[in-house]
């Protein structure tokens, strides 16, 4: 019984690590994105290749 418990236990806390690892990294990304669109020229849209 205590070692499923204490298995649980770090099961949780792995888990919680790496939501918060994913977390980190999301916004990480969020951040570039919205510094990069900042100084992005208007008008770029999704950046399609032109229709030849």
């Amino acid at each position: 019984m205590l070692v499923e418990v204490m298995r649980h236990l770090l099961y949780r806390r792995r888990v919680r690590a790496v939501h918060a690892w994913r977390d980190a990294e999301r916004a990480e990304y969020l951040r570039a994105v919205q510094r990069i669109t900042a100084v992005a020229p208007t008008g770029m849209g999704t950046m399609r290749r032109p229709r030849s």
